[in-house]
């Protein structure tokens, strides 16, 4: 009796872990993406429908290519999510909220990655994750940004020029980018420093304008670019050494764009030149991307 008890334990222990895991398809994915939008109250139980598109091709192919899809209840005046699909799974990205874009900004990165994509996808999908947010989510009755209806003036920070280029100096002291802070004084124009936006150059007679720097040690035979962010009246400096940093740094130019109330379409910009700076791969360099 044992001995049979036994071998029916070692037939249905080896049945469950034979099965195959159900294939994802697109009937299957939109079942999921209902249940989502009727947990977001953005769907009714007694209506359905998701629409699902690929964001490149606008359409979505009877066999599930890997991916990243825009998907909605298909009405004005809702909140539009993507949703990623990598082989036979999917995560959904959530940019109801600020929170959720920055979770959303950093799972795309790492699926970007592991798909080997070059710069200019990567850089269109944040770009699309930014856009939809501030355009629709955040204000899905009025279904634009505000911050672009006008371009706010610049606010000046505390900080001149080379009081700017000593902070910077300081911390590639820390970074043993420079060897002591005399150096600096002996070298004092060796800092590149320029605004990461569409507005370049620093006016050295007059107090610096807050916004997104890059700087580097340019005696290196290959300078490493580093960031500033430069408030009123303080400085937040990263590095890109890694993509946990890249991620990292998106978002604290996140919080300084919404604080400085940035049009998202500069804000996008300035990212997309970030990600340009860590990921150097060009779509030029291998077109061969087969994208939904």
């Amino acid at each position: 009796m044992r001995n049979v008890l036994l071998l029916i334990i070692l037939l249905t222990s080896n049945f469950s872990f034979c099965q195959e895991t159900e294939k994802l398809t697109v009937e299957s994915l939109k079942l999921e993406l209902v249940e989502f939008l009727m947990e977001k109250n953005q769907i009714r139980s007694n209506n359905k429908r998701v629409s699902l598109r690929g964001i490149h091709k606008n359409r979505v192919d009877e066999n599930l290519k890997n991916g990243i899809y825009v998907f909605n209840n298909g009405s004005t005046h809702n909140l539009s999510f993507f949703v990623i699909v990598d082989n036979n799974s999917f995560n959904i990205l959530d940019i109801s909220t600020s929170q959720g874009l920055k979770d959303s900004i950093e799972t795309t990165l790492k699926f970007a990655k592991s798909q080997k994509y070059c710069t200019e996808i990567t850089q269109d999908y944040i770009s699309r994750l930014i856009g939809v947010y501030y355009r629709i989510n955040k204000n899905p009755r009025r279904r634009n940004d505000k911050n672009c209806e006008f371009e706010l003036k610049p606010r000046k920070s505390t900080y001149d020029l080379n009081t700017l280029k000593l902070k910077l100096a300081e911390f590639l002291v820390e970074k043993k980018e420079l060897n002591d802070i005399d150096q600096y004084f002996k070298y004092s124009d060796f800092l590149l420093v320029s605004k990461m936006d569409i507005y370049y150059g620093v006016d050295k007679e007059k107090k610096v304008e807050c916004g997104i720097y890059t700087f580097a040690y340019l005696e290196n035979d290959e300078p490493n670019f580093h960031y500033a962010i430069v408030n009123e009246d303080w400085i937040e400096i990263f590095s890109l050494e890694s993509s946990e940093n890249l991620s990292i740094g998106i978002n604290k130019i996140l919080d300084f764009a919404e604080n400085h109330n940035y049009c998202h379409s500069k804000t996008g910009q300035i990212i997309e030149q970030l990600i340009g700076m860590k990921y150097l791969e060009s779509c030029f360099d291998n077109p061969a991307f087969e994208l939904p």
